[in-house]
């Protein structure tokens, strides 16, 4: 689900259906950056491919926080584009 917090998007993901063990936790953030491609050539190898997003119109990259010395998992992501 997504929720619209102003500029803000909230999105919560998960199965309805099942439970894990322990508390519900963060996957991690997601950042908007004017130019997703630009982003992720600069980031090179610690960046993935850039590939559509679930958002239609908007494209993302994940980091790798790991190689990056990051503990929450981080995206990149376009612009929402206004319908």
């Amino acid at each position: 689900m997504f929720y619209r917090l102003g500029e803000v998007i909230l999105e919560l993901v998960g199965s309805p259906d099942q439970a894990g063990e322990g508390p519900a936790r963060i996957w991690g953030l997601t950042h908007t950056v004017a130019d997703v491609d630009a982003a992720a050539a600069l980031l090179g190898e610690h960046a993935g491919p850039v590939k559509d997003a679930v958002q239609p119109g908007r494209r993302i990259t994940t980091l790798r926080t790991r190689e990056l010395g990051m503990s929450v998992r981080t995206a990149l992501i376009s612009p929402h584009v206004k319908a």
